[in-house]
């Protein structure tokens, strides 16, 4: 039988790092673009509606 690591130390190993990051950039990069989207939106509404 293979010994199992935790989870823990999994996460933790510094060759993981790179991938962690790119994740971590790609969603901060997605949530901002969707932030931007809905102020532009935002902007456009009270233009229309002014």
């Amino acid at each position: 039988m293979v010994p199992r690591e935790s989870g823990f130390h999994v996460l933790t190993r510094p060759e993981k790092w790179p991938q962690y990051l790119g994740g971590m950039l790609t969603e901060t990069a997605f949530i901002l673009a969707l932030t931007a989207l809905a102020f532009g939106m935002a902007v456009i509404a009270i233009a229309v509606w002014r």
